[in-house]
């Protein structure tokens, strides 16, 4: 196969991600236009890296971010820990950087995700599926008094962190690797991090503090948080397609 050939091959892919994730086509045309993506990247053997370098090297690729305050129609003043422990691990997971704000014009405390637009996209869409779950399993364990439900909740997060903790840095080693094998992976996750800390400023996590109360609320929790499922990628569809702020 000419060098031509695949280059045709990879505009043509990336077009096909431009039209599943422009927010203006209905879902079958976004389906399909990600289904034929992926079809011609196995046949061609192309890489999303080269896919995500090509767009940074043209200045196509798209940096914003996501707020949100509505947690299942509730809002705080003081997000409770779990939330924020949770989307620290999500944001690890997905080479994004969570931060916390405060809606416009009021006091109540905000969450937001930072980075490439898709990566964004998907870090909200996942902490939506893990809080749900968090919460689920929360309900499931019979534990719905407050000490206890916020304890076990508490200890599901931080099971949930060390994992997308882990996760992330088992793909960061990997990538390494390949990068010593011709990959360029690791290419567009640095000149991505490196664009987010020029765009956003650097982001630094500190380390909560412990719940003192409800220790066996705390296990409980953590228990199930080591058997909630983390979604590996993102759905295909419009779950993933949003606008950044």
């Amino acid at each position: 196969m000419s060098n031509d050939k695949r280059e045709d091959m990879l505009r043509k892919v990336r077009k096909l991600f431009a039209m599943g994730n422009d927010g203006r086509g209905n879902e079958n045309e976004t389906n399909a236009a990600l289904r034929m993506a992926s079809k011609i990247m196995a046949e061609y053997d192309i890489s999303e890296a080269e896919v995500d370098l090509a767009a940074l090297d043209q200045g196509r690729m798209e940096f914003g971010e996501v707020e949100f305050s509505d947690m299942n129609g509730r809002e705080y003043k003081e997000l409770p820990g779990w939330l924020g422990t949770l989307a620290v691990g999500v944001a690890k997971f997905t080479d994004t950087y969570a931060r916390r704000g405060r809606k416009p014009g009021t006091i109540m405390q905000t969450l937001k995700f930072q980075g490439e637009k898709n990566d964004v996209i998907f870090a909200k869409w996942l902490y939506g599926v893990l809080v749900d779950e968090i919460q689920a399993a929360q309900r499931k364990s019979g534990l719905t008094a407050y000490g206890p439900a916020m304890a076990f909740r508490a200890g599901a997060a931080g099971s949930l962190w060390r994992r997308l903790d882990t996760l992330a840095q088992e793909r960061a080693a990997a990538r390494s690797t390949a990068a010593a094998s011709g990959s360029r992976a690791l290419v567009v996750v640095d000149r991505k991090q490196a664009e987010m800390a020029t765009r956003f400023g650097e982001v630094k996590y500190q380390r909560g503090r412990g719940s003192r109360v409800n220790h066996d609320a705390h296990a409980v929790g953590a228990e199930a948080g080591r058997r909630i499922n983390i979604p590996a990628g993102r759905p295909v569809g419009n779950e993933t397609r949003g606008r950044l702020s």
